[in-house]
């Protein structure tokens, strides 16, 4: 079957969280039974996990007949606007009468159609009518005539269609209009895309067809509780915390990085008889920083090809090169690079519309710490072709450059959620000084070596929840927020869950009737304190 060939069950196995997405695909797709229209912009730089989730939730509706879902995946094909055509008729056919059961090389062009379908099949005529058209932007038309023709909802999911949207633009056709135009009702339309901005645009122009009609899902990292999960589903086995929170350091929670350095590090750990965390520390120095590394590859593609899609071009490295000694505004960044703000600011706009640079409170910082680490060593060292597990020069003179650059990452609030839980993951099952923790009356303490993530609690007719619980001897409360804790705040949280112990984390800070009425089973942790944590471990 060709959904097993497009979603084998090896990667069926590994798929991690995402629910927020399928909850929101699930819930649109209710009221398109109901014979509504639904829209969703999914987008984010390549390898980020899009194309997986589309496929699981793919997967999940082939059981349910009373939609028919079409998936087509634009990536590879033609860049011809017939041959798309011609391509596009046959996929949404094969959905139409395999549901994906059947070989699609036998809806490959409209010629082998004519064959395939009987003489009372009604999609021959559709078929025909295709072939009998000469201007473009009707043959389009009369494909998407076909989706309107059907007696159930259409899930129709186009992947990777900015190659679609180009060649489209490129023939002066306006795909985005004509389906605007003709996809009303009874259909959840699932556009995604790698090129951020260009998918963006779809939604978010206000110039485009679909402006502010298609909901835009950006997918975002792993936190920790994902990238354990994951980690786990790839050995089959358990790990640490400790090892998670590594995971999590070195890939910063991007999920193909994941994927690449622990089935390396699995491999290595093998060969040459080194425990995990070893391992680990090797394979992140060979996928990102040789040559013929996977994680360099990506890299590479995102420096020299994808960057190639921003309108303005002349300093984009340049800016990227000043980012990668931590987040900066743009007053610094000028000063730095030696050219006018104004300037700046536009091309700031530009990789941030391609995804490359985030914004928070108009501080600006590159979108994964890897990308960064990997731009500031390739500027460094010349080109590693290599790099073997007992190349020990090599390998130290990277690991001190590691440490030099990683010095730059800050706790901010971009940053904060997922460093906390990295910095929790490594002290779980470790005694510590609780005043190192935060401002406590707290001695010595043994932090619990087990973890909960989101655990929620139902209480008159409410449902609460916190970030984490940690058990063994003891139970302790974790709360993680951005805002500044008072008094209230961790009375509220009291009553409602029972603990020997209650961590706030905070990155605002609390208020001095909360520090000053600190009870004898709390902790309270700012960003300072914090940061002094992370350089501790």
């Amino acid at each position: 079957m060709y959904v097993n060939i497009l979603y084998p069950e090896n990667e069926r196995k590994l798929f991690t969280d995402r629910e927020d997405v399928l909850r929101k695909l699930n819930h649109a797709l209710s009221d398109v039974k109901k014979g509504a229209f639904r829209g969703f912009v999914i987008l984010g730089v390549r390898r980020c996990g899009k194309t997986m989730i589309l496929k699981h939730f793919l997967f999940e509706l082939l059981s349910d007949s009373s939609v028919i879902p079409i998936y087509v995946d634009f990536e590879g094909m033609p860049r011809d606007f017939n041959i798309m055509l011609d391509r596009l008729i046959g996929w949404i056919i094969f959905w139409i009468r395999t549901r994906g059961i059947g070989d699609p090389v036998e809806y490959g062009s409209p010629s082998i159609l004519i064959r395939k379908l009987g003489r009372d099949d009604a999609l021959l005529d559709s078929v025909l009518r295709f072939i009998s058209l000469t201007d473009l932007d009707l043959k389009f038309r009369s494909i998407l005539s076909i989706i309107n023709s059907l007696d159930k909802p259409v899930v129709f999911i186009l992947d990777e269609i900015q190659d679609f949207l180009i060649t489209a633009q490129e023939a002066k056709i306006d795909v985005l209009g004509i389906m605007r135009e003709m996809l009303r009702s009874k259909t959840l339309l699932v556009l995604s895309g790698s090129i951020r901005s260009i998918m963006y645009k779809v939604s978010m122009d206000s110039k485009e067809r679909y402006f502010l009609q298609l909901e835009t899902i950006e997918i975002q990292p792993f936190g920790l509780k994902d990238t354990w999960e994951l980690t786990e589903k790839i050995l089959g086995e358990n790990i640490s915390g400790a090892t998670a929170a590594k995971i999590l350091r070195l890939t910063g929670g991007f999920p193909f990085y994941i994927y690449v350095i622990t089935n390396r590090a699995r491999e290595l750990s093998e060969l040459y008889q080194i425990g995990f965390d070893e391992a680990l520390d090797i394979a992140y120095l060979q996928e990102t920083y040789s040559s013929s590394g996977i994680i360099y590859e990506h890299c590479r593609y995102l420096w020299s090809e994808y960057l190639g899609y921003a309108r303005r071009k002349r300093y984009l490295r340049s800016i990227l090169e000043d980012l990668i000694t931590g987040p900066k505004k743009i007053s610094e960044i000028a000063k730095n690079v030696g050219i006018d703000y104004n300037t700046v600011y536009i091309y700031m706009e530009e990789l941030e519309k391609l995804g490359i640079v985030k914004r928070d409170n108009n501080t600006y910082y590159i979108f994964n710490p890897v990308f960064a680490r990997w731009i500031a060593i390739r500027k460094e060292l010349p080109e590693i072709l290599r790099i073997h597990p007992e190349d020990k020069g090599i390998i130290t003179q990277l690991k001190k450059l590691e440490k030099r650059v990683s010095r730059a990452e800050r706790i901010a609030s971009h940053t904060f959620e997922m460093l906390t839980q990295r910095i929790i993951a490594e002290l779980l099952g470790t005694t510590i000084e609780a005043g190192k923790l935060g401002e406590t009356k707290l001695n010595k303490v043994k932090i619990p070596d087990k973890i909960i993530f989101n655990p929620t609690i139902k209480k008159e007719n409410k449902i609460y929840e916190v970030d984490a619980i940690l058990e063994n001897d003891q139970r302790w409360v974790v709360e993680i927020t951005l805002s500044k804790i008072d008094r209230k705040y961790i009375q509220e949280t009291k009553n409602v869950w029972k603990a020997d112990i209650y961590w706030f984390i905070t990155y605002q800070g609390y208020t001095k009737t909360a520090k000053n009425n600190i009870e004898n089973n709390e902790i309270l942790t700012d960003k300072k304190q914090l940061e002094k944590l992370l350089k501790g471990i």
